[in-house]
């Protein structure tokens, strides 16, 4: 009876051991498909890093030639501005009569806004009378 309750035991040990080996193959095989999913995916993450650098990389590229243009035009837009400054304002320039207006408004006195606009005396009595805040209060 003890040698029959030992194979009985030792056939039970074989069939769990052939059942868990089973399993673990198995296992194996869902975790070596996982694995080349996973790797696979990465693979992909990997090109589209590399497809978005190089789309950056273009973008960054266009972005400076656009601040370079920008640039550009704002230093001749500043010489442009310093020649009309060097030649003095015009008699007929509005950006001189608005100065002017905002200046008396503001209460400067009338040379402040001569010396600042060089506008005429009778273009400045004009607008004294008509916008200073001195001569409404």
């Amino acid at each position: 009876m003890n040698i029959d309750l030992s194979i009985v035991s030792l056939l039970v040990s074989a069939a769990i051991f052939i059942c868990g080996l089973f399993y673990f193959r198995s296992r194996e095989k869902l975790w070596k498909s996982r694995h080349d999913e996973l790797a696979a995916r990465f693979d992909l993450l990997v090109v589209e890093e590399s497809r978005h650098r190089r789309q950056m990389a273009d973008l960054l590229g266009q972005r400076d030639v656009n601040f370079e243009n920008e640039v550009r035009q704002i230093q001749t837009d500043v010489k442009m501005l310093d020649l009309q400054l060097k030649a003095g304002p015009s008699r007929e320039a509005p950006e001189s009569v608005e100065l002017a207006i905002q200046l008396t408004r503001a209460g400067e006195a009338r040379e402040v806004v001569a010396s600042r606009t060089g506008l005429p005396s009778d273009i400045l009595d004009f607008i004294t009378t008509m916008h200073s805040t001195r001569s409404k209060g």
